[in-house]
């Protein structure tokens, strides 16, 4: 089978499937096309959060939803031989509702913390590519304010995910990811490690596939995560 018809079928099994994980809501069958899966989310930063988290809800622009309105986003796209030559799979965590946008907007950011810290994406993706610094697929844990200012000033610890601190000169992280994520490889992690959800119930994810390695063997020497094929 091709990478392209082993994803199409676990989609379409998922939808029996997701009414047996206590933590899912909803699921959302993605849209197709010959080359695409699933709908590519806008990049997520801490400015635009909210805005971009309440356009994925009303665009209807990810598969699941849990039971605390967190979303999981995944999108692949593929060449004519049907192999992934890109997949972006997001972990979008949720915002509370009682957020009130203050005038500077800090009393936001101090709230959705949680929301910044728990975000989490494996991108399949040649965009940057360095060896081992920015692998083609790799994590992101978390999202960080990187932008610098010359001259400004730090209040309070907390505020180094504000837009007015001054960040320090370092680079974000990026874990190699050893081979391509199916759809219920990044269930499965965000399920199990997100919400503890029992192995009982996510053994149907468990699949034995051989996953097709995307990094260099220098890279593989080094530190990356990956499932057991």
């Amino acid at each position: 089978m091709t990478e392209l018809e082993i994803i199409r079928d676990q989609f379409n099994e998922f939808r029996e499937y997701s009414f047996k994980i206590p933590s899912i809501k909803n699921y959302i069958y993605p849209k197709m096309t010959t080359d695409k899966f699933g709908e590519k989310t806008s990049k997520f930063t801490i400015k635009n959060y909210m805005d971009r988290y309440d356009e994925i809800v009303k665009d209807k622009q990810y598969q699941i939803l849990f039971k605390d309105e967190s979303l999981i986003s995944l999108y692949y796209k593929f060449n004519s031989d049907g192999d992934i030559i890109q997949h972006n799979l997001s972990f979008i965590p949720s915002i509370d509702n009682y957020i009130i946008l203050e005038e500077d907007g800090k009393e936001v950011n101090r709230l959705l913390m949680n929301s910044f810290t728990d975000y989490f994406r494996i991108d399949f993706d040649k965009t940057g590519y360095q060896e081992i610094t920015h692998c083609e697929n790799h994590a992101h844990i978390g999202l960080k304010e990187r932008r610098k200012k010359k001259n400004a000033e730090i209040d309070d610890i907390n505020q180094i995910y504000y837009e007015n601190a001054k960040t320090v000169d370092r680079n974000e992280i990026r874990f190699p990811v050893k081979h391509v994520i199916y759809p219920y490889d990044f269930i499965y992690i965000i399920c199990k490690y997100v919400y503890h959800d029992s192995n009982k119930v996510l053994d149907s994810l468990k699949v034995d596939l051989e996953r097709r390695v995307i990094l260099t063997d220098l890279e593989l020497e080094l530190l990356n995560i990956g499932f057991k094929s």
